[in-house]
């Protein structure tokens, strides 16, 4: 017997598999919310996270203006 993913567990209790794509997708929006959230939290709580956000920003501009190469 091969373990069934979330979703199709869904769509058999459900009954409908369109529908548990909805509820399927409703979650993981609620869970990049979530994150969005946290990621919201730390730049305003931690200012180590804004400094590291501030250098790497410094290093792309460096970057594209330098015309790096990816290799």
């Amino acid at each position: 017997m091969t373990p069934r993913s979330d979703a199709e567990f869904e769509a058999e209790r459900i009954g409908s598999p369109s529908r548990a794509r909805r509820i399927d997708l409703r979650r993981t929006l609620y869970s990049f919310r979530h994150a969005g959230r946290g990621f919201a939290w730390a730049l305003t709580s931690q200012a180590n996270l804004r400094v590291h956000i501030g250098a790497a920003a410094v290093v792309l501009i460096a970057a594209l203006l330098l015309h790096f190469s990816p290799i």
